[in-house]
Formats: C-alpha cells, structure tokens, sequence
C-alpha cells in the first residue's frame, strides 16, 4: 500500500464539479464556479488606503454549486459586510422546504425572509403565533403561563 501524498491539495476543476454532482439545483445554494472577475460601478472607500473608489471587482457568470442532501448543515465566517448574508443565507432560507436554524446577532436574515416566509394561511392550515415575533415586538409581557380551564374558570 502506497502512503497517501502530500501537498495535493488543489481547487476543483470543472470536471470535479460536475463528477462531484454539484451542478444539479437541487439542496443548499454554495457559491459560483466559472465565472469572471469584472470590475462594477460601486463608489467606495478603499479599507487599506482610504481613498474614494469608484469600481469594485465582482464575479459576473459561471455556474451555480448545490449540496444536496438531508442532513446538510453549514457554517459560514466572514468579516463584517462581506455578503455572507445576501450571497447565502438568504437565498437559501428562502428556498428551503423545512425547518432552518439561522444564527445572526443583528437578526438581518429575519427581517429580510419573514414577510415572505410568512404568506396568508389557506383554508386547511394550521395556524401559530410564533413566540419569537410577540417579543420582537414587545406585547409579550408574562404574568403567569396560561395553563386551561378546570371547571369553567381559568387557571394561571
């Protein structure tokens, strides 16, 4: 048995991408392959230099990644700003079919899905008052959990 190599460590070509099975749109949104760096039309200020700049470099084109599968779970890391939020979690908690955990202190995720995660209930379904938006909203004030009725009066 031959020792394993070192050092092979390499980015993935298109070939690996696609026996990989990350071209098929179906799962978690991970990124672009394949695409170019062009330069926008987005006025900034340099963070290195300081100096007022008027175009930014983005990635235009190339093909979408996808992870698939039940169990998928993910943690993204990145300085303040940097589009972790718009690039994936958005995307994703908007096209994600089941339960989701985000954990963003500034609640930036939650404010830009919940008007459209949140659409009129049917006829058939089920309907909640989700604890979280009662706090956001400060109408929760809690003297005693309401428990039922025993005997036609309430119990707190």
């Amino acid at each position: 048995m031959r020792p394993p190599k070192r050092n092979d460590a390499k980015f993935m070509s298109m070939a690996d991408v696609r026996r990989a099975g990350l071209l098929k749109p179906k799962g978690i949104f991970i990124g672009r392959a394949g695409g170019r760096l062009v330069n926008v039309f987005a006025p900034h200020r340099d963070r290195r230099t300081g100096k007022l700049r008027l175009t930014r470099p983005r990635v235009r084109g190339g093909r979408k990644l996808w992870i698939d599968g039940d169990d998928v779970g993910g943690f993204v890391i990145g300085p303040p700003r940097s589009g972790k939020g718009a690039a994936l979690i958005i995307p994703n908690a908007l096209m994600w079919p089941h339960s989701l955990v985000v954990l963003d202190l500034r609640g930036e995720p939650y404010e830009a899905t919940a008007a459209f995660l949140m659409r009129p209930p049917k006829r058939n379904d089920a309907k909640f008052m989700s604890m979280a938006d009662v706090r956001r909203a400060g109408l929760l004030k809690p003297k005693g959990i309401f428990i039922g009725r025993a005997g036609g009066r309430l119990v707190n």
